[in-house]
């Protein structure tokens, strides 16, 4: 059997006829040399019964015994993966039309020092396509030499929009569900400089629907991932007029899930994160709604 150049890696869980649509948008491309790797973290089978419906022998079904949960559904779709190319599309996104993966092919084809690939995406919002903003050069230039641009507000998009060679694979750290994809970004291009970006937009990406883990995570949660990622990369040890636009998310945060004071001690972090927090605690009070602080930092973003 030939060696597939392209994998795509779907880690499904639930929700059948969003796999099928899914399914049903790769079949279509125009670009054949491709598998389909289905990790399936379902407790049930009515997702192997859809793709029994395909019969088709590029779509590789695996059903984990237990569940894994995201994201490491994730990484098991990309450690079975055979290709040298590889895609991850989530179940509920889908190929924007029969062209997508033939241009996702080419940047790889046509040079082989690229590492990776971003694309555009529209948004799929209660059945209707929104198309997402373009990204011009000079943006995406910025946050591949300052990847820590992304957690202030991640322009990329989900993970349906990236491909990568396979020469370069990183696991998704499972400690994250709401910044998983942020920090996978940011280590990638810590790491690797050589990525692309297309404006086309290639990929359709669910957007705020109730199939998506995210929508259930508590406030606490998503503060404690953002500190993390913070910590990670040393944001803390910075002052605040080094580092203005940290400030600014932090309160941003805090006003819109409206944390505590009681509940800055119970966060496993570092004495001096907590002080910092407190110094953002205190700012919050100011009578400023979050977006506006949104706004503010979206526009600092866009001129440094």
């Amino acid at each position: 059997m030939q060696t597939p150049y392209i994998s795509i890696c779907i880690p499904a869980y639930e929700y059948d006829y969003l796999l099928k649509r899914c399914l049903n948008s790769i079949i279509t491309q125009s670009y054949d040399n491709y598998e389909v790797v289905i990790t399936d973290d379902s407790c049930h089978d009515e997702l192997r019964a859809v793709v029994e419906t395909f019969n088709d022998s590029r779509i590789r079904y695996y059903k984990n015994d237990t569940p894994l949960g995201s994201p490491e559904n994730w990484n098991k779709s990309v450690q079975l993966a055979r290709g040298e190319i590889i895609k991850i599309l989530h179940h509920d996104d889908w190929f924007s039309d029969n062209q997508s993966l033939n241009e996702l092919a080419h940047y790889f084809l046509s040079d082989a020092s690229v590492k990776g690939v971003f694309c555009n995406f529209n948004k799929a919002n209660e059945n209707r396509l929104i198309p997402n903003r373009p990204l011009s050069t000079a943006s995406f230039n910025k946050i591949v030499q300052q990847p820590e641009r992304l957690l202030y507000a991640n322009f990329l998009g989900a993970p349906s929009v990236f491909t990568f060679r396979r020469t370069v694979l990183y696991q998704f750290d499972n400690r994250y569900k709401w910044y998983v994809d942020v920090v996978y970004y940011i280590h990638y291009l810590i790491n690797e400089r050589n990525v692309r970006y297309t404006n086309s937009r290639l990929v359709n990406v669910t957007s705020n629907a109730q199939t998506q883990v995210t929508n259930t995570l508590n406030k606490e949660k998503k503060v404690q991932e953002l500190i993390w990622a913070f910590e990670r990369y040393d944001f803390f040890k910075k002052p605040y007029y080094k580092n203005f636009l940290l400030f600014i998310y932090i309160v941003e945060v805090f006003k819109k899930y409206n944390i505590y004071k009681v509940q800055l001690s119970a966060l496993s972090t570092s004495s001096d994160t907590v002080k910092s927090l407190y110094h953002c605690y205190v700012a919050s009070k100011i009578p400023f709604p979050y977006f506006v602080l949104s706004f503010i930092r979206r526009v600092i973003i866009k001129y440094i």
